[in-house]
């Protein structure tokens, strides 16, 4: 084969033949509805008793605990068992393992939530983007009735956010809007170092 040249195997697919089941992995997800219902079920498809056909078991339990559907649902990077959960005018906070419902609820918002995300430096800070195209930062360890800051960003309505670590000392929020601009934002030493009270894995 000459220099800068490469070739490229294709192969047949496995036959369903050779299909072996997982184990040792958790199978068990978590999924938002339109109607705003967080949903945990276990994927794997089992024998059902009745029928007898292979399918996918019926949640292990669900919630109506938005009003509007949910949009964000993200798990914490330093607590794999905690989750933000993002629909209609509130956000929560649930644990893997918890199911009588959200361990935090926000109480409604003026404007509709669309979308939601953990802080990729402090376990306790997050943000949610709004409607009205501002962002609320929450620090939970400062505040937990309200947002610690309102971020004003765009006349649209926010549809995408992204926090994203540089370096350690430069940390950016990237946020879209539904007219197509994005707006990067560099985040305040405060937001991303983490306090003394804050416990990292």
């Amino acid at each position: 084969m000459a220099a800068g040249q490469f070739s490229m195997g294709i192969s047949k697919p496995s036959s369903g033949k050779e299909r072996k089941t997982l184990t040792g992995v958790n199978t068990h997800m978590y999924c938002g509805t339109e109607d705003g219902d967080l949903v945990y079920v276990d994927w794997m498809p089992q024998k059902d008793q009745d029928s007898g056909k292979i399918q996918t078991p019926k949640p292990d339990y669900y919630h109506g605990s938005h009003d509007g559907r949910i949009v964000g649902l993200q798990r914490s990077p330093f607590f794999r068992d905690i989750l933000l959960c993002v629909g209609g005018w509130t956000f929560s906070i649930w644990k893997e393992g918890v199911s009588s419902g959200p361990i935090f609820k926000s109480s409604t918002t003026k404007k509709q939530l669309t979308g939601g995300f953990w802080s990729p430096s402090r376990p306790g800070v997050f943000y949610i983007s709004r409607e009205d195209g501002s962002v609320d930062i929450w620090d939970l360890l400062e505040k937990t009735h309200e947002p610690s800051m309102n971020q004003s960003v765009s006349a649209h309505a926010i549809t995408c956010i992204y926090p994203f670590q540089i370096t350690q000392r430069q940390h950016l929020l990237a946020v879209g809007d539904n007219s197509g601009t994005l707006h990067v934002m560099e985040i305040p030493w405060s937001l991303r170092h983490p306090t003394a009270g804050e416990v990292r894995e």
